[in-house]
């Protein structure tokens, strides 16, 4: 039972990982490159508060699975992941109000943040699936 679910950790710490990676790398460039902006930025601002939800619902998972191996180290990652993508999820709005009133110092330091903080997030996973 034990290797069922350090594979499932492994796995989920791979599908965030390759979910933030796809998303921030494929889908958000193509959309801009492929979509006006009137359309890409809707789109997106759709598309980025499923991915923070998602990645902290399955980093809650991971968290449940560490609690039940008593690995606090792990425990703890994986919760400042889940709150680290709850924070980008609380600042999208944010994000979007300093977008639609063109304040883009506001914009740039917001955005910074929840990218940063999404990379952070990524590196855990990496971290944790391979160690």
């Amino acid at each position: 039972m034990e290797a069922f679910f350090n594979n499932l950790l492994n796995l989920v710490c791979g599908l965030i990982s390759g979910f933030i990676l796809f998303q921030s790398a494929i889908v958000a460039p193509t959309i801009f490159q492929t979509l006006p902006e009137n359309q890409a930025g809707p789109f997106l601002r759709s598309l980025f508060p499923k991915l923070f939800k998602l990645c902290a619902a399955l980093m809650s998972l991971n968290a449940l699975i560490a609690i039940y191996f008593d690995d606090l180290i792990s425990v703890c990652g994986f919760i400042l992941g889940v709150l680290l993508m709850i924070f980008c999820l609380l600042l999208v709005p944010k994000i979007n109000k300093a977008r639609d009133q063109r304040n883009e110092s506001a914009f740039k330091r917001l955005h910074l943040t929840t990218v940063l903080s999404t990379l952070i997030v990524l590196l855990m996973n990496l971290w944790f699936s391979l160690f």
